[in-house]
């Protein structure tokens, strides 16, 4: 277990898809509008997303 930059513990790294959902969800369950999601997952991992597809995903997933 670990800790990553924006402090949610992780246990092990799935694939990217799966990493982006189970994030974007934890960061969606603080209230926090989709910019400002695409924008910690961005922080957190190094990997851009764009708001457009924080919601996409969060509303697919």
């Amino acid at each position: 277990m670990y800790w990553n930059q924006i402090g949610f513990e992780c246990i092990w790294y799935p694939t990217s898809f799966e990493l982006d959902v189970v994030l974007l969800r934890e960061l969606s369950a603080k209230g926090y509008g989709f910019k400002r999601i695409a924008g910690e997952y961005t922080k957190g991992t190094g990997e851009y997303i764009s708001l457009v597809t924080a919601r996409a995903r969060l509303v697919d997933g």
